[in-house]
């Protein structure tokens, strides 16, 4: 409970004060993020899943379209006729045929389908708003880890500068005779060390801005600072409690279920009676007016199965299957998504505990360099301990660095992990997002034919 009380205290404390500093992420921040989402390939394959999905609504009635055909044949035959000049006598035939067909009943099948196809439709949409969660992330953190690489490079060329001025004056002091071989050699086996650091962390932010242009396009010069989102959970609890109810997981699953129960109605109305109507008229024209005839007839079909059979048994057990392997998940989703809101909260409390420790750890390294370097003036400590405050003090500040990307890091991942990482917490247009979807164009009509199908598969 302390624990719990300690951690609200933080974040109302961090989440007053980023309200106050700023509301909102700088206009530069928020084009990267749009420019980042539009180039994302996992959110163009989503908004292709969905258009998918929404002519499942068109398809869900196929059934009950009224369809037409066309067959026309056409024969020329040679017979043997030994009175006929040459032998053979010819006959030709033809004969051309329209039908039309329509179900004027199906059990219901048309209506169960279409409520499938909505679910499947609303699932492809929680689906996209999963994958938005997931892409924001990743743009986040590639912000982050790219301006983080940078200061680390920063940090990292300016104690490789400062090492190389001491190792300078020691070697100034060793050729007046204030130092001694020792001297020089510790400043040099700081140097070595400092100049392999910066080599690493200029490793780390080349990969860091690959990683970045893969993703947005450019690597910018300037990178202002993302400030924590101001919608995160107070406590523990309400990060659980708005899990529960907002986490794209747990609705994706409880479509899953939906739809796995709605198998029920689907397979009980395709194993119902049928209402069809024909319609087709016939010309055949054979050598000879007398076989020559017109035909028009119109015909009502009801067909209903009589017979279970195997495959419907199976198709029985399957379904309850799936309906019962639905609700397994769903509750394994809830525990999944609560778990995970609990500890993302937890994570990211304890980022805002070593953000105040390292701020502490650099304001005491800072006193403890200056007392070190007037006790080396006077004599009262060593050139090694001034080189051993100092790196305490680099270390201290590097370390803030990296916490506070950490800090940010684990604040957008509590996001996530609450459903709440999207377009309105980065400051962008539904345009971006779930809006989105509601403007996507729809599919061209597709006529009978080969060519006009094919043409579509670009």
């Amino acid at each position: 409970m302390r624990q719990r009380t300690i951690a609200t205290f933080l974040i109302c404390g961090v989440l007053s004060w980023s309200a106050v500093a700023k509301a909102q992420q700088s206009e530069v921040v928020r084009d990267l993020l749009a420019t980042g989402l539009e180039k994302s390939e996992t959110l163009k394959a989503a908004e292709q899943g969905f258009i998918a999905a929404r002519q499942g609504l068109v398809l869900a009635n196929s059934g009950n379209d009224m369809t037409g055909s066309l067959s026309v044949t056409g024969s020329k035959a040679y017979t043997d006729k030994p009175t006929v000049s040459g032998g053979f006598k010819s006959s030709e035939s033809a004969s051309s045929k329209i039908t039309l067909s329509k179900r004027l009943y199906d059990f219901g099948e048309g209506d169960a389908k279409y409520k499938q196809a909505q679910l499947q439709l609303e699932q492809s949409s929680t689906r996209y708003q999963a994958q938005l969660q997931s892409v924001l992330f990743s743009l986040y953190q590639s912000y982050l880890n790219l301006n983080t690489s940078r200061q680390a490079v920063k940090l990292q060329q300016g104690n490789v500068n400062r090492l190389e001025e001491k190792t300078r004056a020691a070697e100034i002091r060793l050729a007046s005779g204030t130092a001694t071989p020792t001297t020089v050699a510790q400043a040099k086996s700081r140097l070595a060390r400092a100049q392999s650091n910066l080599i690493s962390a200029q490793a780390d932010a080349t990969a860091a801005e690959e990683s970045f242009e893969s993703l947005f396009g450019a690597v910018p010069t300037q990178m202002p600072a993302i400030e924590l989102p101001s919608n995160l959970p107070v406590d523990i609890l309400s990060a659980e409690t708005i899990a529960l109810s907002e986490h794209p997981d747990i609705r994706n699953a409880l479509i899953a279920e939906q739809l796995a129960d709605i198998q029920f109605d689907v397979l009980i109305s395709a194993v119902g009676p049928r209402v069809n109507l024909s319609l087709s008229a016939g010309i055949n024209d054979n050598e000879g007016k007398a076989q020559d005839k017109e035909e028009l007839s119109a015909s009502v079909t009801f067909s209903t199965p009589i017979l279970t059979t195997p495959s419907t048994r199976a198709k029985s057990v399957q379904t309850s299957a799936s309906l019962n392997q639905a609700k397994h998940q769903l509750r394994e989703t809830r525990r999944s998504v609560r778990l995970g809101a609990r500890a993302a909260f937890r994570n990211f409390a304890a980022a805002l505990a070593q953000i105040e420790a390292v701020e502490a750890e650099i304001e005491a390294a800072e006193l403890v360099a200056e007392g070190t370097r007037s006790e080396v003036e006077y004599g009262l400590k060593t050139f090694l301990d001034e080189l051993n405050s100092d790196q305490a003090l680099d270390d201290a500040r590097l370390r803030k660095v990296q916490t506070s990307q950490n800090l940010l890091i684990s604040a957008f991942r509590l996001l996530q992990s609450t459903g709440q990482l999207n377009v309105a917490s980065a400051g962008l247009s539904d345009d971006f997002g779930m809006g989105r979807l509601e403007n996507l164009p729809e599919a061209q009509p597709i006529f009978t034919g080969i060519l006009p199908i094919a043409s579509e598969r670009r």
